[in-house]
């Protein structure tokens, strides 16, 4: 969407700021806004703004045009003085143009505007002719420091992009941003998400296979969580960046500390603890599939070489096939799919994918989910990971 004026997105985000009756609400309706052009700027003002009332340059919430030369401005390119009440906004060049250096002898200058008399120190209004990200690393730690000094043992949010952070730490090693939701672990605590650590090793290994190889950013990206962790400076997905870290996600993590890798902590935890189904792994084979194979080419020496879990979907989905299975009977199939579809597919369950985006195969019988009663047909359809 393209965006001209203050635009709806950015007036909606400062009416928050306006409008919130508490912290806690303004942080929770921060967390709905979606991704969109400095977005991170806009959500950085609104809790400047709500917090902070001083004199010193801040970004603003909206559109704006320079005062100077007209030119229309995003809330990350503008300067201004906070004490101006007359709606100045500058862009760099014209306010450095336009500043009066000749400050008093109390060592305050007041704003460039026109019939403006707005006043803030030299070092503040020199503050505002530096780079945006600058001005975003002084509002944040501002911001840091309020919170500190209002609320009994918060806890930063080591996200670049968030100014959020937490009070309540979690069975003593990590905390939730209120802001982002990310997840963040305290110095030193041990990775110890899941109780079973061949469940926990089984997940890690089919998401590093989905964030490799999988084309299809939606099947893999943690937009439910920790997405801020892994956006660039515009608050959009950085696919590399997430890669990069995916591929270092350790597969056994007995007795291993987190050090100071937020990313890697996050990322853990939302594979994990997103994940709706529910897992146990089998140490032998149920007697209903070894009936199920019995008399066909599949031994049971071959399902020996392979970890088995039963997979079980949330509640509401259980029962509806219960009753499903009462009325119409059930049978056994078997499924094969690249270890790449299996984050998604343990997440939303097998979907119907003919004729869209999705499709990996054929569809020789028409649109549907395929499965065979043949477990080395479908074992065909599945590329082993790792080469085993």
């Amino acid at each position: 969407t393209q965006y001209t004026g203050e635009g709806p997105i950015p007036g909606y985000i400062r009416r928050l700021s306006q409008r919130s009756s508490s912290l806690a609400e303004l942080f929770e309706s921060l967390r709905q806004v979606p991704q969109f052009p400095s977005r991170e700027a806009l959500i950085f003002g609104a809790c400047y703004g709500y917090l902070i009332n001083d004199t010193e340059p801040v970004i603003s919430n909206d559109w704006k045009n320079c005062s100077g030369c007209s030119i229309l401005l995003e809330p990350d390119q503008q300067v201004r003085v906070a004490a101006c009440k007359l709606d100045h906004h500058w862009c760099k060049l014209c306010f450095s143009e336009r500043f009066d250096t000749n400050a008093d002898s109390e060592g305050f200058a007041t704003c460039p505007g026109e019939n403006c008399h707005a006043q803030a120190s030299r070092r503040d209004m020199e503050l505002g002719q530096t780079e945006p990200d600058v001005i975003l690393a002084t509002m944040r730690s501002r911001i840091f420091a309020y919170m500190h000094e209002h609320f009994n043992g918060w806890k930063n949010c080591y996200a670049e992009s968030c100014c959020g952070g937490s009070s309540k730490i979690i069975d003593e090693t990590y905390f939730v941003c209120v802001l982002c939701g990310a997840f963040n672990a305290l110095e030193g605590a041990e990775l110890n998400i899941h109780s079973d650590p061949r469940i926990q090793r089984a997940l890690t290994l089919l998401y590093k296979s989905a964030a490799s190889n999988s084309q299809h950013l939606e099947h893999f990206f943690p937009f439910e969580g920790c997405s801020l962790l892994f956006a660039d400076k515009h608050g959009n997905p950085d696919v590399s960046k997430l890669r990069s870290k995916a591929e270092g996600l350790p597969v056994d993590m007995n007795n291993r500390e987190v050090g100071d890798d937020h990313q890697i902590y996050s990322l853990l935890r939302y594979i994990i603890e997103t994940q709706s189904t529910s897992f146990r792994v089998l140490d032998r084979i149920p007697n209903c599939i070894l009936n199920h194979i019995s008399g066909s080419q599949v031994h049971k020496q071959t399902l020996e070489q392979y970890e088995i879990y039963q997979v079980q979907s949330e509640q509401e989905k259980e029962i509806y096939f219960q009753q499903a299975k009462a009325e119409h009977g059930s049978y056994y199939a078997w499924h094969g799919s690249s270890p790449c579809n299996w984050h998604n597919i343990l997440r939303t369950g097998l979907q119907v994918m003919s004729g869209s985006k999705y499709q990996r195969n054929g569809a020789a019988y028409g649109e549907g989910i395929y499965v065979s009663p043949d477990f080395g047909l479908a074992m065909s359809y599945s590329r082993h990971y790792n080469g085993t």
